[in-house]
């Protein structure tokens, strides 16, 4: 009876867990609180600011239920034997189970009055509404709804339960409970702090996480945090209309690509070197630097697919070569681009990086 219930309860906490944190199997499963309850809330494009505060509500009261929901479970699955012999622990249990959902049934109620004009959602965009009246929150949220539908917008996942909406004239944040916003207009953008985390126990690969400080005021001094991976600030720089303050002792790490091309530029110095029989010219990639690499066959790859020889002439720079090795890749799996192969920009001939040969007259320590 007990093991029933201990591996009950770890199955319960696992479900739990997928649902609230919306892993991608209960995505794809449509086991999310959007899914499941997309008919009553509506639809984010036609109507994004009452869609989110209905979406709120909702995930709110339906995560309240999840302590009832395993009491319940318990009840039926493990302690009913002992209810039988007279014992109310689960009777206990539940009642408290209770107050949670009814809490919340009761703030929800509180929120619905007046069309949504209590709800924390609407309080926040009523700070930005103008004097005497002349603007109300659900004008702004209009305004709002209209900018979401255009397609100038940017959305970047900040995990899984937060998104960053960037429009024309308004920064949000949307959390599972809740929304910030901010109008660029009077917004002011500072990136605080930023940590570094290893992707593997080994410490093999690693992202940086930048926590940006969005501060307004507007009736007062207010603002919220947003946290992003690092990859994604240019996109978030680029949308936003005010240039993001940055402190002096922060780094920013290089992307996947320029990760790569460090790499590869290590590994095309260990291979041999060619001797140019023609005069060298501008890299065609980036017309900056002089061309100084050539693709010769160095390899003894005979499987599927095997590397040819190229019989271009040197175009390109090491650095530009490299990207575009980089960009042939799978995106979604930088560990194996190394032993990958690539086509010759010009003629496609197929070359690993083993075939990759620096010009001779190109200084040992000079791999631009």
């Amino acid at each position: 009876m007990y093991e029933t219930g201990t591996l009950f309860t770890l199955f319960y906490i696992i479900c739990s867990y997928c649902f609230v944190f919306k892993t991608n199997e209960f995505f794809t499963a449509g086991l999310t609180v959007e899914s499941l309850f997309g008919r009553i809330i509506g639809s984010e494009t036609e109507n994004f600011v009452f869609y989110h505060i209905k979406r709120s509500t909702y995930t709110m009261f339906i995560h309240s239920f999840i302590p009832i929901g395993y009491n319940i479970g318990m009840f039926w699955i493990a302690y009913y034997p002992l209810i039988q012999k007279g014992l109310c622990l689960m009777n206990i249990i539940g009642t408290i189970g209770l107050i949670l959902p009814i809490t919340t049934g009761v703030i929800v109620y509180r929120w619905r009055k007046n069309n949504w004009e209590e709800h924390p959602i609407s309080k926040r965009l009523a700070l930005f509404s103008g004097n005497a009246g002349q603007m109300n929150w659900r004008t702004l949220a209009s305004d709002i709804n209209v900018e979401f539908r255009r397609v100038n917008k940017i959305i970047i996942k900040c995990g899984t339960l937060v998104d960053v909406v960037v429009t024309e004239n308004w920064i949000i944040k949307v959390t599972p409970y809740n929304m910030y916003f901010a109008h660029q207009s009077n917004t002011t953008l500072s990136l605080d702090t930023a940590d570094t985390h290893a992707l593997a126990v080994n410490g093999s690969g690693s992202a940086q996480f930048l926590n940006i400080k969005v501060s307004f005021t507007q009736r007062g001094s207010h603002h919220f945090y947003i946290r992003l991976n690092a990859l994604d600030y240019k996109d978030l720089k680029d949308k936003v209309l005010r240039p993001i303050q940055v402190a002096q002792d922060i780094v920013f790490h290089q992307t996947k690509a320029e990760q790569f091309v460090e790499v590869f530029k290590e590994q095309v110095y260990l291979n041999p070197r060619h001797h140019p029989t023609e005069e060298l010219e501008m890299c065609i990639g980036c017309m900056v630097n002089l061309s100084n690499i050539k693709l010769v066959k160095h390899c003894i790859d005979e499987g599927v697919d095997p590397c040819g020889n190229c019989y271009c002439r040197p175009m390109w720079c090491i650095s530009c070569m490299g990207r575009w090795f980089a960009s042939r890749q799978d995106q979604d799996h930088p560990e194996v681009w190394l032993s990958s192969k690539c086509t010759c920009p010009m003629c496609r001939s197929v070359f690993c990086i083993l075939d990759v040969s620096l010009i001779q007259e190109t200084q040992a320590d000079e791999l631009n």
